[in-house]
């Protein structure tokens, strides 16, 4: 972009299948990106946003997106 601002980002599709019959399939997209400003040589900020698959121990839930 310019020599003060960097990023980067990543796209994909996620798919986790489960052996218990009780339990759905998790999929969808994920995505993960960051934005990187260094307006000083002593500073730099990090922005970053990542998407995941998470369990959850509520019963009968395979879990989420998040």
């Amino acid at each position: 972009m310019t020599s003060l601002i960097s990023g980067e980002a990543s796209a994909g599709y996620g798919q986790r299948k489960y052996d218990d019959p009780r339990l759905s399939n998790l999929n969808g997209p994920l995505v993960d990106a960051s934005l990187i400003y260094t307006p000083t040589p002593l500073t730099k900020i990090t922005l970053r946003g990542t998407t995941a698959f998470d369990e959850t121990s509520v019963s009968n839930s395979s879990g989420a997106a998040a």
